[in-house]
């Protein structure tokens, strides 16, 4: 027996528009961070680089618009270390890993 899976064309509508609505509403968290939006290859990226006297780090987080997914990181260099931090998933837990993102970024 074989079944085939579909989807009403509303309820892939009103899956994309809300992914578009939390992609607009990161987008505001970012600038706001003064990270810089760059278009890459099936999606976005918002990297920040600063570079102090003893120190400096990047940080990007990447957003596939396409298989809507997420994946982000930090790299902290300083005279004594190295310090990372990273992290991916998908679009059901993105607001909260920009959170986190974020937090992380201002304890370094």
């Amino acid at each position: 027996m074989k079944f085939k899976l579909v989807e009403s064309l509303e309820d892939i509508q009103a899956d994309y528009t809300n992914k578009k609505e939390q992609l607009e509403e990161i987008k505001k968290f970012f600038y706001d961070a003064d990270f810089l939006e760059y278009t890459k290859p099936n999606g976005i990226a918002f990297e920040k680089n600063l570079e102090e006297e003893e120190n400096s780090y990047k940080a990007q987080f990447y957003i596939d618009t396409t298989a809507y997914t997420y994946s982000c990181y930090i790299t902290t260099d300083t005279t004594a270390s190295q310090v990372s931090y990273s992290s991916k998933g998908d679009f059901s837990n993105l607001l909260p890993a920009v959170s986190r993102f974020l937090d992380e970024l201002n304890k370094i």
